[in-house]
């Protein structure tokens, strides 16, 4: 049996299931992380208010995975209770399933760690286990074995405070991107639109369609969105739904307002499975908003191995049109550790605030990305083109590096949450691995880890207080050991972006799993 399908066509990867006798588990259940309760000031009360939540994940029902996406709204009142909500699904090779009514609970503990059950979703009753940022943000694991409705699910995702249900009241401009993946191909768009207050837009983006750039290999200019392009007016719940279209085709999502200057996406188009984010761009950029500066970045995508093969975190300086860096990689189960960026370049920047960054690094000798600045301290990127990968589609985000890193840096709890899948766990077969929970750093080198895990679809188990030491470098790479992490000692790297953000990225041969970090508030 292969690890995937054929190159070009939306892999479904080959799993095995019945793993149980594998899953580390301190306590299991979907009640929180339990065994370990870390420092903090969180209760039910900490969950207050209407949010947006967007989930990505695997279908891993009849022994094959499936990529789906699941996004909406839910209403908490503070006490326990989920008292509203809109829920939205889809997965591919299957028509969405949309507008599903949902109610539920909730508990939050005093850390922050905590469970969310959502009854109505596409996918039956769902529990979502919790690690909170703040009042505003949550991250979220699915942590259910065979869900009530028969479906064993993989998922993370992330909860975000809504403030806003209405479009601007006048003309926006937002840069986006968004990753899609149905049984005929994978399709990454990264670009800026205009939107008007009647909800018509405009504006261009950057194009992979299954390693097939659209737009002259990312060296020309963007594609331009058609006159067919537009949001619908939001309903309460500051859901609708939106059109992005150009000269490859065309995208339809429904959409979700999180803020005035926050949207998030959930493509709908039957055998579809795709999601996105908008953020307001603020700032001008032809006077080179890249130079003299240092960017954390995370990205992920996919090639002709699979699905999710793709993953990679780093740190680049520029200085004016020249880039250096360093970065981490796993791609198709080979790790890449400290990869030097020895050279790199970007062209001016657009007024829409894209360039074109070329690096040459220690595992590619041309990587082509397109920057879209989203403001002058953070862009979304789409590789244009890779020679090592041709058939690479991979999309991510770059962050401002704020200050001098040192051990010190790394002090307090942070909650984080990592996805992917793991080769090493079942030989021949992927095992797929959803982690959630709170990391609290001293300061001094030494680190204690909290998690809860659900691999492959069989209900999450906790790993409460593992050990581990770490060491921070002055371009914000972090290096952890941790032991027993899941199933074994793991080596795991961390971009800080700032003393409260970084990237994540689990550097081991096999090992395609990512992610992110926030220090609690």
């Amino acid at each position: 049996m292969q690890q995937f399908a054929a190159p070009t066509v939306m892999k479904k990867i080959s799993l095995a299931l019945g793993l149980a006798s594998l899953v580390f588990c301190a306590a299991c259940g979907t009640s929180g992380i339990r065994g370990l309760i870390g420092t903090g000031h969180y209760s039910n009360a900490s969950l207050n208010g209407s949010y947006v939540y967007q989930i990505t994940g695997w279908d891993l029902n009849s022994g094959s995975a499936i990529p789906y996406q699941e996004a909406g709204v839910f209403t908490a009142n503070g006490s326990g209770t989920i008292t509203a909500g809109v829920d939205d699904a889809a997965e591919t090779g299957a028509a969405p399933i949309l507008a599903n009514p949902t109610t539920g609970s909730y508990s939050i503990q005093s850390d922050g760690t905590g469970v969310i059950t959502l009854s109505g979703t596409g996918f039956g009753t769902i529990n979502l286990n919790v690690s909170m940022v703040s009042t505003s943000k949550a991250y979220l694991i699915e942590a259910d074995g065979t869900n009530l409705t028969g479906i064993a699910l993989n998922a993370t995702g992330v909860a975000e405070k809504q403030s806003s249900t209405t479009l601007p009241a006048s003309a926006t401009a937002f840069v986006f991107k968004q990753h899609s993946l149905s049984a005929s191909q994978d399709y990454d768009s990264v670009g800026q639109f205009i939107l008007a207050a009647n909800g018509s837009l405009t504006g261009s983006d950057d194009v992979n369609r299954n390693g097939t750039i659209n737009n002259g290999g990312g060296t020309g200019s963007a594609l331009t969105l058609t006159a067919s392009s537009q949001f619908t007016a939001p309903d309460t719940n500051g859901r609708g739904q939106a059109t992005f279209a150009d000269s490859t085709g065309t995208t339809n999502f429904e959409y979700y307002i999180v803020d005035t200057g926050n949207i998030r996406f959930l493509a709908i188009d039957s055998g579809v499975a795709g999601s996105g984010r908008a953020e307001a761009q603020t700032g001008t950029f032809t006077s080179d908003p890249l130079s003299g500066k240092s960017f954390a970045f995370g990205s992920k995508g996919d090639d002709n191995s699979g699905t999710g093969a793709v993953n990679t975190v780093g740190s680049i300086t520029a200085s004016s049109g020249a880039i250096t860096g360093a970065l981490d990689s796993v791609q198709d189960a080979t790790s890449y550790a400290n990869a030097a960026i020895s050279s790199g370049s970007y062209t001016a920047f657009s007024a829409n605030g894209r360039s074109v960054v070329t690096l040459v690094t220690g595992i590619s000798s041309n990587v082509q990305q397109a920057f879209w600045m989203v403001n002058p301290t953070r862009a979304f990127f789409l590789t244009t083109n890779d020679v090592s990968d041709p058939s690479k589609i991979e999309d991510g985000t770059a962050d401002q590096q704020q200050g001098t890193f040192t051990n010190s840096s790394l002090n307090g709890q942070y909650a984080f949450t990592m996805d992917g899948y793991d080769l090493n766990l079942s030989p021949g077969f992927a095992s797929f691995v959803d982690r959630v929970g709170w990391i609290q750093w001293s300061g001094s080198g030494s680190l204690t880890w909290n998690e809860q895990v659900n691999t492959n679809g069989q209900g999450s188990s906790g790993s409460g207080g593992l050990s581990g030491t770490y060491a921070v470098a002055g371009n914000g790479r972090t290096t952890a050991s941790v032991s027993n992490l899941s199933y074994n000692s793991n080596d795991i790297v961390f971009y800080l972006v700032s003393g409260s953000d970084a990237y994540i990225l689990e550097n081991d041969p096999g090992v395609q799993i990512n992610g992110v970090m926030s220090l609690q508030q």
